[in-house]
């Protein structure tokens, strides 16, 4: 005879819940590992690798691989990684040319740049870059996703991506910035789109890392250049002729600027990317 089951029994569990502790173990840890090492170094590659373990972990206790992620090594798969980075540095070029015609400043050729500097750049930047597709486009976002829908689950991790770049740029308390890093939660959007249509996380690694190596290592303010004592060998194109005063309604047209130009790319991913029925099997019409 089967033992009644009471109703205060403890017998509830709550997946999601779970999924929280888990977000918030990755969300610590960079943070953690900032605290003692070089993040721009090799050593930084440390908080990338254990995020990478513990999502391999994960999925392997449900019967899995990473290939949940699309993250394997077959050559129609991988090679979304370089086309990403070509989107990703069309897509901060474009930006940038559309910003310099709103606003009057120009590119110089960069002629004491360091070929080596630049290019060794795509080093610097990819740790940073792999934390941020782990955590917010990784395991967890993938189980909000099956739990309430891609709406939803889209909607809570922009804003949590936002927090992260509050955080990563101590804008708390500065309201000019915190409002600017808004646009964020557009680019969390594109690197979303980008893995739910092609089934990998290689596009989204691929164009989050071409863009945030061709705004550090392709285009540099003007400041950073001859005219200051900080030496720019490290970047191809410096920006000149920017305006020392910008009015507060051209700030929030650049803003517009930015988020128009998310969302049309955004837009291109979703329209010329698409899943068949396994991550392995990507169409590019």
């Amino acid at each position: 005879m089967e033992k009644p089951t009471h109703p205060t029994a403890f017998t509830i569990r709550n997946p999601m819940a779970v999924t929280v502790l888990i977000f918030m173990f990755m969300f610590s840890i960079p943070m953690v590992c900032g605290m003692f090492m070089n993040y721009q170094s090799a050593a930084g590659y440390v908080s990338p690798l254990l995020l990478l373990l513990l999502t391999g972990w994960l999925y392997k206790k449900e019967g899995h691989s990473l290939n949940a992620l699309g993250l394997n090594f077959k050559p129609l798969t991988f090679s979304l990684l370089p086309l990403g980075i070509i989107i990703g540095v069309l897509f901060s070029t474009t930006l940038l040319l559309l910003q310099a015609a709103s606003n009057g400043f120009h590119f110089t050729l960069n002629r004491s740049a360091n070929l080596w500097l630049v290019v060794g750049g795509l080093f610097v930047m990819l740790q940073g870059v792999i934390n941020e597709e782990l955590i917010f486009r990784g395991y967890c976002f993938k189980k909000t996703v099956a739990h309430f829908g891609v709406f939803k689950a889209n909607l809570l991790f922009a804003f949590l991506f936002l927090v992260w770049h509050w955080i990563a740029f101590n804008a708390w308390g500065n309201f000019a910035l915190m409002l600017g890093l808004i646009t964020t939660c557009f680019g969390h959007l594109m690197f979303s789109t980008a893995l739910l249509r092609s089934g990998t996380l290689y596009l989204p690694i691929g164009i989050h890392w071409g863009n945030n190596w061709a705004g550090r290592f392709l285009f540099a303010t003007g400041m950073e250049g001859p005219l200051s004592n900080k030496p720019m060998n490290n970047a191809l194109f410096f920006i000149s002729d920017v305006p020392k005063e910008i009015p507060g309604w051209h700030i929030f047209f650049n803003y517009s600027i930015t988020i128009c130009c998310m969302l049309g790319f955004t837009w291109l991913i979703w329209k010329f990317f698409r899943q068949r029925n396994n991550a392995n099997s990507i169409v590019i019409p």
